[in-house]
């Protein structure tokens, strides 16, 4: 029987384009802020530890994801990626000269280029470097889960690349507008506070370095709500069903929807849709098979009853009689976000149909921790612990975790 599997892990080309862009967003506006400052230092170290770090970064990423960004939704996290080493520019800049003007009261040469001025600096650089470690590592994590969501097929920009085109166009332009008019202001007032042979002093340096500024605050109210977005988390049976087949994988089951075996002419069977209209998954090991229906809140808002358990039942019978599956066959709802009367529980208990009530914050973990092959192999045991009669395990669940409406015992 066909595995229903998770799609191949992302190819390097997504690594690498990550390289490149954390590399370029890292380390721009800091280049720009450090030749305002003449920290000549910084030109050099900066682009040399995000290097490193990227390297590193890149050697660890091992991101499986089915998510497929376009063009646009790239060119959107790039954007985004611009607002952490922006905004830490910014309080640098502000570091820096309160660190000069601090020494320059203290009694410090405070000429341009003296004693305070070189302090400064060097505070400046150090803190620098310092906040490039934190920088990349934390930005490569956040643009990962942006771009490549373990859960959605949908990277966080995917919305706005399809319905907000128009309102980013009309606030870039804004800011641009904003922009364009500023330069020639600026401009103007470094012109008329210059000295009469043309020379940089520390006033000149500092309207300079206030301009960049400025154009970082403009440019930060984009980038910090790109930056801030989250990856839509699908829910629903679909999304279920990809945690369910997690799990059970490692207990040696064949997983496939009741949608596919239906596709298969090879069969020779003809499965009646009226007849099997609830079931889910098809589950088969060495010892045993699972029918399996799952129920989520985002499609019903009406609690399970005894028809919908009896009409189950009535399906695995069904099923069981026209395909060869390997017996026992047991059912088994799955509930998310659901609660059932009194009358399902009665009826699962007297039927001996396997209930596992789960939240939808579960489901979406289950699908996105990155578990190890034991972690992964314990977790399933306790859920689907009525089925490790044939199944040898060490894993240290002795009872079910949800069965039959709540914990045993």
């Amino acid at each position: 029987m066909p595995v229903l599997t998770a799609p191949p892990p992302k190819t390097s080309a997504n690594r690498i384009f990550l390289f490149f862009l954390l590399g370029a967003t890292s380390t721009i506006p800091f280049l720009v802020l450090s030749f305002v400052l003449t920290a000549y230092w910084a030109l050099f170290l900066t682009p040399l530890l995000v290097l490193v770090l990227l390297i590193f970064m890149f050697a660890r990423e091992k991101r499986v994801s089915e998510a497929k960004p376009r063009w646009l939704e790239l060119f959107l996290s790039t954007l985004g990626a611009f607002y952490p080493s922006v905004l830490i520019a910014i309080v640098l800049w502000l570091i820096r000269w309160a660190l000069y003007g601090l020494a320059f009261l203290v009694g410090v040469d405070g000429e341009y280029k003296g004693d305070a001025y070189n302090f400064a600096n060097v505070v400046f650089v150090l803190l620098l470097l310092g906040s490039i470690v934190f920088l990349v590592s934390m930005n490569w994590r956040h643009l990962v889960n942006q771009l490549y969501p373990k859960v959605s097929n949908q990277s966080a920009f995917a919305q706005i690349s399809a319905t907000g085109k128009k309102w980013l166009i009309k606030r870039g332009s804004f800011l641009s507008f904003i922009f364009i008019i500023l330069i020639p202001v600026v401009f103007f007032t470094l012109a008329s506070n210059m000295s009469d042979n043309g020379a940089l002093n520390i006033r000149n340096e500092f309207l300079v370095g206030l301009f960049v500024i400025v154009f970082y605050m403009f440019f930060i109210s984009i980038s910090a709500w790109l930056w801030l977005r989250e990856p839509a988390i699908p829910r629903g049976v679909e999304v279920t069903n990809k945690a369910i087949v997690r799990l059970l994988q490692p207990l040696g089951y064949e997983v496939q929807t009741l949608a596919k075996i239906k596709n298969k002419p090879e069969l020779g069977v003809d499965i009646s849709d009226r007849m099997t209209a609830s079931i889910d998954l098809i589950s088969q090991s060495e010892g045993d098979s699972l029918i399996i229906d799952v129920m989520t809140s985002e499609e019903t808002l009406a609690s399970p009853d005894l028809t919908i358990a009896s009409e189950f039942r009535m399906a695995t019978w069904y099923l069981q009689g026209i395909l060869q599956l390997s017996k026992p066959v047991k059912a088994v709802f799955v509930l998310v976000d659901v609660e059932a009367d009194d009358t399902f529980f009665t009826f699962t208990d007297d039927h001996n149909i396997q209930v596992l009530q789960l939240s939808g914050e579960e489901v979406v973990d289950l699908l996105a921790q990155d578990m190890d092959e034991q972690a992964l192999l314990e977790t399933a045991a306790g859920l689907f612990s009525f089925s490790l009669n044939n199944f040898s395990t060490t894993s240290s669940f002795a009872k079910p975790v949800m069965e039959n409406g709540g914990q045993d015992g």
